[in-house]
């Protein structure tokens, strides 16, 4: 009697201790087996792929200065590219070509940012102007396949301040009318070939203008060589034709007095 009492309790004393060594063990090996979980990232470490960036654009009331801003709620991953532009083209409304007169780059990430151009005067045709608000880099010229399409934020149209027409140059051809006899003329003030020449005398030879003895002054270049004309002096030895005249006129009379005698009825007939 006295050893089952001894075993019973013993048994008692065993019972818990082993109850508690297999609860320990049994919670163990599920702790193990649960998959660790990824610890949720912090708001201020979310940000936006570039593919999900919301960008918008608008002008100011002269369209000098254009402003972006990223809508999204977390900033952007990486900077997104943004240009403002200005062009020139020769029509309202949208024409094309266009060409670039005036532009600005920058990035942005968050928040807002600025850029700013310059309006160019216009030299006709091209007096009116496109304003562009895009991301990504900027275009030299806007064509009929060059154009900033989905890249485009913001766009408006105007004119130029001012516009002056285009310059005309007209070249004009000097012309010669020198002779290649040689002449010598005596003159006292003339021009020639935007030179003006007072002096004693000019001669020209073979085309060739030869100054002598004269006092020059730098003159506008004219178009042709002017020469002021001069009579020539009379050159050789001087004659009288007074007599040689009315000896002419006493052969005349002679002669019509011979045939009006030989043509009278009553002459002889040779």
């Amino acid at each position: 009697g006295n050893r089952g009492t001894a075993d019973c309790v013993r048994w008692t004393r065993t019972v818990p201790a082993a109850l508690l060594l297999v609860t320990f063990v049994t919670a163990g090996s599920a702790a193990a087996a649960a998959p660790a979980s990824s610890p949720s990232p912090s708001p201020s470490q979310s940000c936006v792929a570039a593919v999900d960036a919301q960008i918008t654009a608008s002008f100011n009331a002269d369209h000098t200065i254009a402003t972006f801003t990223v809508t999204n709620t977390s900033p952007l991953c990486d900077p997104a590219d943004i240009g403002f532009a200005v062009y020139v083209k020769s029509a309202d409304g949208f024409v094309t070509p266009q060409t670039l007169s005036d532009s600005d780059t920058g990035t942005i990430s968050s928040g807002s940012k600025t850029l700013t151009i310059s309006i160019p005067n216009g030299v006709s045709p091209n007096c009116f102007t496109q304003f562009d608000a895009f991301i990504g880099p900027v275009l030299p010229q806007i064509t009929d396949t060059q154009q900033y399409r989905d890249r485009l934020r913001a766009y408006d149209f105007g004119q130029t301040p001012s516009c002056v027409e285009a310059e005309s140059i007209t070249a004009s051809t000097p012309t010669s009318s020198a002779s290649s006899t040689s002449t010598s003329t005596s003159t006292t003030s003339s021009t020639i070939a935007g030179i003006a020449v007072n002096g004693s005398s000019t001669s020209t030879t073979g085309g060739a203008v030869v100054l002598e003895s004269s006092t020059v002054a730098t003159l506008p270049t004219t178009a042709a060589v002017q020469v002021e004309a001069v009579a020539l002096p009379r050159t050789g030895a001087q004659y009288d034709a007074a007599p040689l005249l009315l000896m002419a006129g006493l052969l005349l009379c002679l002669g019509g007095a011979l045939l009006a005698w030989t043509a009278r009825p009553d002459a002889p007939r040779l």
